[in-house]
């Protein structure tokens, strides 16, 4: 028996008004763009703060990851920006999710971290939430570290999380 063909919204074709642009084709066509409208000679170069530096922070996305290291545990990739500072380069910082898989010492120091990750962007540990959705967001005043890489040149790192004032 021959099988039914259901039809879906691709099927159709649609037209659009000869004044209204066509902002969903992403490929073909020959549309030209003027960077020059851009202005990419105002850029400027992120840079980092100094350190020692106390800044307020604002987490913008938090990714949840599994370590390859064989214990399989999972960690939150959590990345900040300095409200107010638009040309300073972001923050990354990693919260191992605590769990006994990590031993003694990683677990009780992934638990004093999270405890002052929370205490600092004033999120309540006593309910579930979910990382990645419910600590966007949140900002927390932090005592930022300069470090110094060949790969990344000079960036910061979260050296302590102050409590909410």
């Amino acid at each position: 028996m021959p099988r039914k063909r259901v039809s879906s919204p691709m099927d159709e074709t649609t037209s659009q008004a000869d004044d209204e642009p066509n902002t969903h084709s992403t490929t073909g066509g020959s549309a030209l763009i003027d960077p020059s409208e851009w202005n990419l000679e105002d850029s400027q170069e992120p840079y980092a703060l100094k350190d020692g530096t106390e800044a307020l922070l604002r987490i913008v996305e938090v990714r949840k990851q599994t370590r390859n290291d064989g214990s399989d545990n999972e960690y939150y990739v959590v990345r900040y920006e300095v409200p107010g500072e638009a040309y300073s380069k972001d923050i990354t910082d990693f919260l191992d999710a605590p769990s006994h898989n990590l031993g003694a010492k990683r677990l009780n120091d992934a638990r004093r971290k999270m405890l002052n990750f929370a205490a600092c962007f004033g999120i309540d540990m006593s309910r579930p939430f979910n990382p990645t959705e419910d600590w966007v967001g949140a900002e927390g005043w932090c005592i930022l570290s300069l470090r110094k890489s060949d790969q990344y040149g000079e960036q910061n790192r979260v050296s302590k999380y102050l409590r909410a004032r």
